[in-house]
């Protein structure tokens, strides 16, 4: 994943998770990551694998498309 695509998911991932009203530990508990990982999602850094996003995206309630948008 480019550093680009990487950052635009984060922040994606950022703004959902707070929409959502949960923690990076409490997303990470229902994705079944680790916070430290979230967070480095979040800044964008990281690889990310599509199950882990698929994982993300099924605890945030949205479709993995939405997440890549």
């Amino acid at each position: 994943m480019s550093e680009k695509l990487q950052k635009a998911v984060g922040e994606t991932v950022r703004a959902a998770r707070k929409e959502a009203g949960l923690t990076q530990s409490e997303l990470g508990e229902l994705a079944g990551m680790k916070q430290p990982n979230i967070a480095a999602l979040e800044k964008g850094k990281g690889n990310l694998s599509l199950d882990q996003l698929e994982k993300i995206a099924v605890a945030l309630g949205k479709d993995v498309k939405v997440l890549l948008q």
